[in-house]
């Protein structure tokens, strides 16, 4: 395969440095949970693409899509709540500079939004005297919600101010040099992390590819190039462009896999829809027999209030560590006796560059592309089972499997 023009765009050290640095708007005071509360178990980071932010003539109505996109995922469009931040959950903002230079926090705050039991509970524990000198509750959620409007516009407007007035976009590869250049870019401890990035989009936007295996594997390749560790999160993609490529979606998705991260919402010139957050994420930890390899392996199971699964890994560690995705339902008759099915579209064949309708078994994907996983759980204890019906049997040095079956443990204090 030739060698890509986006991964020597990449690999180009050399930048300008951008004019006028970000200053960081927080707003806290809604992030701290309420006694008997739980902490939101999901965070959200946007990635903004400095290339979409306009100066001069006509940047007003150049703007106004991206502006858009930020309030309807901090859910602040007025007269159209959408749900699609959850209680306190933590909304950080970056701007990947146009030049590369940089990956720049402009906000970081909690949203205002509270559930209904919560609001009952606050109700409950309001005093008469409370609602005598303050307003209640309902008067503290209203200035919590105003002021989290003004300190998104604050940065909206930092945005604007520090922003270059060169309206030229960046080169092919500035947005993942930002990006790579942020040391932490996940705190696990916010919570699980869904990813939005709002771009333009031009990595990959003038390759010739001739298909999506040759888009995809050109995605994993430049992806195992950055070093980018999005860890393991939910992604959706803003693309403020007219889309000339009609693969740079493989092309985007391997090279966000290899990533640590699963695009699940692709939209031009919008939000995607975003799913709602998880109600339960639990996390285990094992070990695997992979041929004469006892190799780690952990589960990150979370699904919503329908039991579908959201943001799932599973990711196994035999020389280097390997991420795939789960897809599928959760059925649990209590807390602690579940069973989780997947629904065999994602798992292994996620790996595969040449999705077909018949899928591909290869010992360089995860699990060897196989689709299917099962799990029981009891407690803090679960037993696993990945297999497919279309392999009879898998080599394993010199040994053959049917399947890979294997026990782990709940790990309650272990980020993953």
């Amino acid at each position: 395969m030739r060698k890509l023009t986006l991964a020597l765009a990449f690999m180009v050290s050399g930048f300008a440095i951008s004019a006028h640095a970000l200053e960081l708007v927080t707003f806290a005071r809604t992030c701290k949970t309420l006694a008997g509360e739980t902490a939101p178990l999901r965070q959200t980071i946007v990635i903004l693409d400095e290339s979409v932010v306009q100066k001069g003539d006509g940047a007003e109505k150049g703007n106004l899509i991206w502006k858009r996109a930020l309030l309807e995922i901090a859910d602040l469009v007025e007269g159209a709540s959408n749900g699609n931040l959850d209680s306190h959950e933590r909304l950080t903002i970056y701007v990947a500079r146009r030049d590369g230079s940089e990956l720049a926090p402009v906000f970081s705050g909690c949203s205002p939004n509270i559930s209904t039991a919560q609001r009952q509970a606050l109700d409950e524990r309001s005093s008469f005297l409370d609602w005598v000198f303050t307003g209640g509750p309902a008067k503290a959620l209203q200035s919590n919600k105003s002021d989290y409007k003004d300190a998104l516009a604050d940065a909206t407007a930092e945005v604007l101010r520090a922003a270059s007035a060169d309206t030229q976009k960046g080169s092919p590869g500035s947005l993942l040099r930002a990006m790579a250049t942020a040391s932490r870019l996940v705190d696990l401890s916010f919570g699980i992390p869904r990813v939005v990035v709002i771009s333009p989009l031009d990595l990959g936007q003038a390759e010739n590819w001739n298909s999506v295996r040759e888009a995809k594997a050109a995605g994993f390749e430049l992806g195992a190039k950055t070093a980018l560790d999005l860890e393991r999160a939910e992604v959706h993609i803003v693309v403020l462009n007219s889309v000339s490529n009609q693969y740079l979606r493989p092309f985007s998705e391997a090279l966000f896999l290899q990533s640590r991260g699963l695009v699940i919402g692709w939209r031009t010139e919008g939000l995607p829809q975003l799913p709602p957050a998880p109600t339960t994420v639990r996390v285990f930890g094992g070990v695997v027999q992979i041929g004469d390899v006892p190799a780690p392996v952990q589960i990150r199971v979370a699904f919503d209030t329908q039991g579908t699964l959201v943001n799932s890994w599973i990711e196994v560690t035999t020389g280097r560590s390997l991420a795939t995705p789960i897809s599928g339902k959760a059925i649990c008759q209590s807390t602690d006796n579940c069973e989780i099915e997947g629904d065999g579209t994602l798992m292994g064949q996620a790996w595969n560059p040449d999705p077909r309708e018949e899928p591909a078994f290869n010992p360089q994907f995860a699990w060897s592309g196989l689709r299917y996983f099962r799990m029981s759980i009891r407690a803090n204890a679960g037993s696993v089972r990945i297999w497919d019906p279309k392999v009879a049997h898998i080599q394993m040095g010199d040994r053959q499997v049917d399947d890979f079956q294997f026990d782990v443990r709940r790990t309650e204090n272990q980020r993953f």
